[in-house]
């Protein structure tokens, strides 16, 4: 299936060629340009439009006007009531490329668009766009392989380099929000072009238009396990049934090597294009598992996952960090290091301070979470914007530790967990960590300092204060129990939380 298609570059280069220097009539009475569209050459240069604000004004440096254009300059960001100019400014490029900026005074809003050059699609792979420079427009084909949205149309494209988002997609007449008019579906063959953009570590295609679909030939219509819908199977194991439309002849189905040890299949039955493929899956005495099944009618391939429960791992932070976002199940144990106000919390241990695992959306044993907690989750490895994650976490237990000042510390009871906070004094040994904590209202000995989770009578309990810059003077936030020993009292072996 083919589509023709009116680019936006047409009626850009329409606005360009009829604009003036005159101002533009419009509602914002209080803010306007000599020029809503800003045209720079591609051999590089600059372009200066004139501003007329009834109020101080800005460049919106927030949202999506101005991050990520980096091949953009600006003579200010900002600027006074009454007239001023602005210029705008970019280094040659090979390829065209636009964007949108937003000039922002008050409630008003006035959007510039800049075009330097006309874009040209670059054919290319996947490979190929995840390693080019943002901003150029390409030209991939690939498999639809998930749809994540069927209003905008966003979904994964893959080739055999690799694998792109597609952030959203034109119809036939350059609309958005119409995606469902071009029928695209998992599996198809798709040709697409568009600007490249980078979220986080997430590569994209922006509101890419579509010049050639071809209708998969193999469609995966439903997985059930134990007549229930899913593609999951059981700890103990049993058989996933796919039910499959084929419409290019014989079907191929095709089990990864890595997963041949555990899943296999178990029947195929086909009559005319439909097919029932029955796969089996030994019991599962490790992690979590999946399988990414092929199936292959004619010229098209589509992919199926299947997936089987596993036991749950008891992991550190940094061995949960390193590994592969799966289903796999982990428990962890550690300190609370921040919590939001939307429940969710953040953990540290001694091997990752930095404070940046989230569990997000946490369920279970929740209530009055708080910083220096030590608590039990347990969830699978996932990620936002390129930093580890908890998916789906599950609070098992709860410590909670009291916050005390220092000069309350000696009226505890033996054992209550404690966090508290002063400055290092009198440091006794800094390889174990045994020093003096002291605010205005007194002063607690600390036996050992030390990560959580450090275990007893390895390296990872040595050096601590060393390693981390913490000296006489500094300011630090440590959990621990408080405890007596030969009619000393002191916290016995603390939990680093933070130093300021």
């Amino acid at each position: 299936m083919k589509f023709k298609h009116i680019f936006a570059i047409a009626v850009a280069a329409v606005a360009f060629a009829s604009c003036s220097n005159d101002y533009e009539v419009d509602n914002l009475k209080g803010l306007t340009v000599s020029s809503s569209y800003v045209s720079l050459p591609e051999a590089g240069g600059s372009n200066t439009i004139t501003i007329n604000s009834n109020d101080a004004w800005t460049l919106d440096t927030i949202g999506s006007a101005i991050k990520g254009k980096t091949w953009l300059n600006y003579s200010s960001l900002s600027g006074n009531a009454g007239e001023s100019t602005l210029t705008i400014k970019a280094e040659a490029t090979d390829n065209g490329r636009s964007a949108e900026i937003r000039l922002v005074s008050g409630t008003q809003v006035q959007r510039i668009n800049i075009i330097q050059g006309l874009p040209v699609a670059t054919p290319a792979t996947c490979a190929e766009v995840i390693a080019g420079p943002d901003s150029k427009t390409y030209m991939v084909t690939g498999t639809v392989t998930a749809i994540a949205n069927t209003t905008y149309g966003n979904f994964y494209l893959e080739d055999k380099t690799g694998k792109i988002y597609i952030y959203g997609t034109l119809d036939k007449d350059g609309n958005e929000k119409n995606f469902s008019s071009l029928g695209i579906e998992v599996g198809d063959e798709v040709t697409v072009s568009g600007p490249k953009e980078t979220y986080g570590s997430t590569v994209e295609l922006k509101n890419v238009t579509v010049t050639k679909i071809t209708k998969s030939q193999v469609k995966v219509d439903s997985v059930y396990v134990g007549g229930v819908k899913s593609s999951n199977l059981p700890l103990e194991g049993g058989e996933a049934t796919a039910y499959v439309t084929c419409k290019g002849g014989g079907l191929t189905v095709s089990i990864p090597d890595e997963a041949k040890s555990w899943l296999s299949m178990s029947a195929l039955k086909q009559s005319g294009q439909s097919a029932v493929i029955t796969f089996k899956a030994t019991k599962n005495d490790g992690g979590a598992r999946s399988a990414m099944v092929s199936f292959t009618s004619g010229k098209s391939t589509v992919t199926s996952t299947i997936t089987q429960d596993g036991s749950i791992r008891e992991v550190s932070l940094g061995d949960f960090k390193a590994a592969a976002e799966d289903q796999s199940q982990y428990r962890i144990t550690a300190l609370v290091s921040k919590v939001d106000a939307k429940g969710n919390f953040w953990l540290q241990d001694y091997t990752d301070l930095s404070g940046e695992i989230e569990a997000y959306k946490p369920t279970g044993n929740t209530k009055g979470i708080k910083v220096g907690d030590i608590v039990t989750v347990v969830g699978m490895r996932s990620s936002y914007k390129g930093n580890a994650q908890i998916g789906s976490p599950v609070v098992e237990t709860v410590e909670s530790v009291k916050a005390i000042s220092l000069g309350e510390f000696d009226n505890q009871a033996d054992g209550t967990m404690v966090i508290i906070k002063g400055k290092v004094a009198d440091v006794k040994n800094d390889k174990y960590g045994n020093f003096y904590l002291e605010d205005e209202t007194g002063k607690v000995y600390v036996y050992g300092l030390f990560g959580y989770g450090a275990p007893k009578g390895g390296t990872d309990r040595q050096n601590f204060m060393k390693d981390h810059g913490i000296a006489a003077g500094s300011t630090i936030t440590v959990v621990g129990p408080k405890t007596t020993y030969n009619g000393v009292i002191e916290l016995n072996g603390g939990y680093f939380l933070s130093k300021e």
